[in-house]
């Protein structure tokens, strides 16, 4: 029953949302909204920078989430799956600790597409620093000062690879007074974490913030293979960062970002457990069947993620006049490496070694002014990226299959230099009193260079390794294509009263083309993709109440999506190819409506709704499937999130417990969606936390809890693994989790 109730409140999507907005409107008419200087978010008013300009998070025209760092510390926001569950519409999906994230925001996400190659439609930045690979894209989450997630098109401040939105992670700066936090956390699983940051300032111009975190966890799945690691699933990772901030006058500043950060996994785990039609019935080649215990797995090929990731970022910030000039340049390197066993088992059917080096390098520059009703911004950008990748795997070697001629090594090592080149600007014109219109472009030219080289070997025939991509006899191994590429944006802006914002918006976004880097079998596979485009049509309100004390933000979307990107299989070939193409053309239309409520010094409440329809429109195979009208991969039509804290003094304190709440409907994990094996139904998670904290604020004991009805769900699932291992396969969430946190602050 607590299901449905959920997914009523949603049900229906724009009829609701177009209700609750129009009865804002009116009530923007009606009630008398409070004057500006009187307007406050009901949490803690955050000032995002998601125009490229200092602005309340009230008063952008974007659907947007805004987090500052004692939002993301009381509500426990660690990582992007966190995230998701504090915000709707934003879906997160990844078995590994700290790299490779599926992010989908109103239905968009990366769908089958796995290795470095190929791009996510969420751009990642951390101080505007873009990061590309997504190797290396949870590694730097801690000592933020806040973090802004924006949905939809970010094509003309952000530029390429931002066609579902964007999620900006800005660290806390350094000072001119001595601060410095820290926090200690035991959990369960003898879970041991660290984490702290000291502002020292050096001189009355240079100042120093230096931050870092130790997270250690044993592993929760148990592992039956005799002699097998035993403990899987674990937590060994770290961060670090350094930040040099001089300020040689008050209209010139330069900020030094020197970072690094390491993870040593048994992840991710991999349970073949959903048999052909998502039972746990025995593999079809071995007959081995698990347990059906969330928690045990039996594989004789141990897990692995491991990554070594280091970069720097030189801000520099000149005022001459009324005018801004803006550097960011930014360098990044990742060395990720994952080993799995694919088949989930304790026969040698489908292990996988892979490795990745991403080398980048980027140039930001921006001039802004603001005079008269003019506020501009123009700018030039730059990014090169270097990626080499190998990848292993020896399939059907087991003594079981012995002679069968099912064995197969197959191993690949591609590489793509890549050059994007982009020029944009955004104009803000105040046309009256209360409106404004906002106009942005941004032209991008984008270049690769890719050489494919792979390698067989068939040890039933004796066949030896051969060459089926490279070498000197095969010209289509390289590849260089490339693209022009205009984005951009129209916001009309009203004012309806002082605390009300209403927006209509056109925005035009793309996600980079490139070449296939799982290809194994023939050049042909090598084929370049083209940029998947998306044009978004969006209608958004944003409102301040009681003098702050309620915030009703809605967004009304509509994305049409052209040339999307999957992974496809070409069976007309004597050996089947796999294909990156612009297999599909899709919808994705829905909307968020957002309570949030502080009715006294006591009570925070929050409440937000989120639909995203998101469908193929048309998508055939080359084998004649049609897959039109499935829903897309990681896209939830429907996701709730609520949550309640009451604070009171306690004990010479206050204490502040508060529980949060989230439901997500059902998500497919591949474009057949196929009952069982590629599929999740809906599901609520429940968390809760009670935090009391000292009353000079120096001091604060928190005890917590995750998942707290320990609920058990798939983080993803392989249903092709029916035919490739005999199985169906998935990835488990974490069970419940629990434990105490101790901070010390001192300012």
């Amino acid at each position: 029953m607590q299901k449905m109730s959920l997914r009523n409140a949603v049900v229906g999507g724009g009829k609701i949302y177009a209700t609750l907005v129009t009865l804002s409107l009116v009530g923007g008419l009606t009630l008398g909204a409070p004057a500006r200087g009187d307007v406050a978010t009901p949490d803690q008013e955050v000032i995002v920078t998601a125009q490229r300009r200092s602005q309340s998070v009230q008063d952008v025209a974007i659907s947007m989430e805004a987090f500052s760092d004692q939002q993301l510390k009381d509500r426990g926001i660690n990582n992007v799956l966190d995230l998701a569950e504090q915000a709707p519409n934003i879906h997160f999906n990844s078995y590994f600790e700290v790299g490779k994230p599926q992010i989908s925001i109103r239905g968009i996400s990366i769908s089958n597409l796995f290795t470095n190659f190929e791009q996510s439609p969420v751009g990642i930045y951390y101080d505007d620093v873009f990061i590309g690979s997504r190797s290396g894209q949870m590694s730097q989450m801690f000592d933020e000062e806040r973090v802004e997630v924006l949905r939809g098109p970010q094509g003309t401040l952000f530029g390429r690879n931002t066609t579902a939105g964007a999620i900006s992670l800005v660290s806390k700066k350094p000072g001119d007074q001595f601060e410095a936090d820290s926090s200690v956390t035991f959990g369960r699983w003898s879970e041991f974490d660290i984490d702290g940051g000291v502002t020292m300032p050096l001189s009355d111009t240079l100042s120093m913030r230096v931050a870092g975190i130790k997270r250690q966890r044993d592993g929760w799945e148990k592992n039956l293979y005799p002699g097998g690691q035993q403990n899987l699933d674990d937590v060994d990772n770290w961060g670090t960062r350094a930040l040099l901030l001089w300020k040689p006058s008050g209209d010139v500043s330069w900020l030094l970002n020197i970072h690094a950060s390491g993870d040593l996994t048994n992840t991710p785990v991999i349970h073949a457990d959903l048999g052909t039609t998502g039972q746990n019935t025995p593999n079809l080649y071995t007959g081995y069947k698990e347990t059906g215990a969330w928690d045990t797995v039996s594989t004789n090929y141990p897990f692995k993620e491991k990554l070594h990731g280091h970069g720097a970022a030189l801000t520099g910030t000149m005022k001459f006049g009324e005018y801004t000039l803006t550097s960011i340049t930014g360098y990044e390197r990742t060395d990720y490496t994952e080993q799995d066993d694919d088949d989930g088992s304790p026969y040698q059917i489908a292990p996988i070694l892979t490795r990745d080096i991403t080398s980048t390098y980027s140039e930001e520059l921006r001039l802004a002014a603001k005079k008269g009703r003019f506020d501009w911004v123009v700018g030039a950008f730059y990014y090169h990226e270097d990626l080499w990748q190998e990848y292993h795997t020896q399939s059907f070697t087991d003594p079981l299959f012995a002679g069968q001629g099912l064995a197969i090594y197959l191993d690949n090592y591609p590489t793509q230099t890549s050059y994007n080149y982009a020029g944009f600007g955004d104009l803000r014109t105040a046309l009256a009193d209360t409106w404004t219109l906002d106009v942005g472009a941004r032209f991008t030219h984008e270049q690769k260079h890719f050489v494919g080289s792979a390698f067989q070997n068939l040890p039933d025939f004796n066949t030896g390794y051969f060459q089926t991509i490279g070498g000197p006899t095969d010209p289509l191994s390289v590849r260089d294509p490339s693209w022009n590429a205009p984005t951009g944006r129209v916001a009309l802006e009203w004012k309806l009263t002082p605390a009300t914002l209403n927006y209509l918006s056109y925005s035009h976004g793309f996600k980079s083309g490139g070449v296939n880097g799982l290809a194994f079998n023939s050049s042909q596979e090598l084929t370049p993709y083209n940029p998947e485009k998306v044009d978004t049509y969006e209608y958004g309100l944003k409102s301040s109440w009681l003098g702050g004390k309620v915030v009703v933000n809605g967004a009304l979307f509509y994305n049409k999506l052209d040339n999307m990107q999957a992974l496809v299989v070409d069976v007309s070939h004597l050996i089947p190819l796999f294909f990156v193409r612009n297999a599909a053309t899709g919808t994705s239309k829905g909307g968020e409506l957002e309570l949030k409520a502080r009715p006294d010094r006591h009570w925070i409440l929050s409440l937000g709704l989120g639909y995203a329809d998101g469908k193929y429109d048309k998508f055939i195979l080359p084998n004649g499937t049609d897959l039109s009208g499935n829903e897309f991969v990681a896209a939830p039509k429907e996701t709730v999130t609520a949550s309640v804290q009451y604070r009171f003094d306690f004990f010479g304190g206050s204490l502040a417990p508060h529980v949060e709440a989230s439901y997500q409907s059902h998500v497919w994990f591949d474009v057949n969606n196929r009952p069982g094996i590629d599929y999740q139904g809906g599901y609520t998670l429940l968390d809760a936390g009670i935090p009391w904290r000292t009353a000079d604020a120096h001091w604060e004991v928190a005890a917590w809890g995750h998942n707290l009805t320990d609920k058990h769900y798939f983080l993803s699932t392989i249903g092709n693994g029916v035919g490739n291992y005999g199985a169906a396969v998935s990835y488990h969430a974490l069970p419940r989790s629990y434990g105490v946190t101790f901070s010390y602050y001192y300012q």
